[in-house]
């Protein structure tokens, strides 16, 4: 149970994150789509669903965690999208945020298809199958099952740059996140394991006619390690440097 409510909050965040000006165009997920969860009492509580609840369930939030500097990036992010607050009231809203869903609270691991198969798989074969179920589970939603993606959602994954890049690239996306001009995806690492991420992206890495190599759970623990500090999205521009570069971003913080 607590798997498929975190799959539908994590679809719901992945709408959330995509509005942008042409929002009108988007069809908004129906009422009662997502679990509905009472925020935590607390001073900026009422700023927070009078402001976010424009756009979005507050609940949604509870299943983020960042440090206030992250919060403050998101939050700014959503003004940029429409959001409608005054100075005071946002950074009410982002103290509000990083004192209640900081990372240093965290929460438990997202359970989805393939978990199992992913943790016991021992070659990439079985990786890959793993992470068919992955991917099926959690990103066709909005990346759709051929990999094409959707219009303001998600870009298509099919001959992407970043996704078939060297491991590092599209590990740190999965674990951090990245901002587009129109849309964010959410940072999965917190709620994905090393052997789920490896998965997930050998599959991509290897269907669609892709020959990209394929991504061990060692590697995405390492660059896991590396990038523990990292409070926001990546920007493609930032990873795009490290492809032009022609090095290993793993290696990076």
């Amino acid at each position: 149970m607590k798997g498929r409510i975190a799959v539908r909050v994590i679809v719901g965040l992945m709408w959330l994150v995509s509005v942008g000006p042409d929002s009108r165009a988007i069809q908004l997920p129906p009422a009662g789509a997502y679990p509905s969860l009472a925020l935590p009492e607390g001073q900026g509580k009422a700023i927070v669903e009078r402001v976010c609840t424009g756009c979005h369930d507050p609940s949604l939030l509870m299943f983020t965690r960042e440090d206030e500097e992250g919060w403050a990036v998101i939050v700014q992010d959503m003004v940029a999208r429409g959001a409608k607050g005054t100075q005071e009231e946002l950074d009410a809203i982002t103290a509000y945020l990083a004192a209640n869903f900081s990372r240093k609270g965290g929460f438990a691991r997202l359970v989805t298809r393939g978990a199992r198969a992913a943790a016991e798989a021992v070659d990439d074969q079985q990786r890959f199958a793993a992470g068919r179920e992955i991917y099926q589970s959690v990103c066709t939603v909005c990346h759709q099952a051929d990999g094409r993606g959707k219009e303001h959602v998600a870009p298509s994954l099919v001959g992407s740059e970043l996704a078939l890049a060297s491991d590092g690239i599209p590990i740190r996306i999965m674990l951090h996140g990245k901002r587009g001009a129109t849309n964010v995806m959410p940072a999965l690492g917190q709620l994905m394991s090393d052997d789920q991420i490896a998965a997930a992206l050998t599959y991509i890495r290897r269907e669609w006619g892709h020959t990209a190599s394929p991504i061990q759970p060692a590697a995405v623990k390492d660059i896991r390690t590396l990038t523990t500090g990292r409070a926001r999205p990546w920007t493609a521009e930032e990873l795009r440097q490290a492809v032009a570069g022609g090095r290993d971003d793993a290696r990076r913080n």
